[in-house]
């Protein structure tokens, strides 16, 4: 699948809806970003960051969680760009 996730559409069940429900429960802020532009940003990231965990574990051969490289990408992406209110909304969002 797409950028080396094996569970993908699993994670597009559960990635799509968190932007929907960030686009609808954060702050109106103009240069908030939840569209596709940053759904691709958050993918790339994400296989980056696989990628860089397929090498890691080479030598161990543990497997490698998809669901903490999503969220950590989808963070690195979007926690920067928040207001500081809707950063603990965010982090809410996740936890469920």
């Amino acid at each position: 699948y797409s950028q080396g996730f094996h569970d993908a559409q699993t994670l597009a069940r559960k990635i799509v809806p968190l932007f929907k429900l960030c686009s609808d429960q954060l702050s109106p802020c103009s240069h908030y970003d939840f569209g596709l532009r940053s759904l691709k940003s958050v993918l790339v990231g994400a296989g980056q960051v696989k990628r860089d965990a397929i090498a890691a574990a080479s030598a161990t051969d543990e497997p490698i969680q998809e669901i903490p490289i999503i969220i950590k990408s989808f963070c690195s992406a979007v926690i920067p760009k928040l207001l500081p209110d809707d950063i603990s909304l965010l982090q809410s969002l996740l936890r469920d």
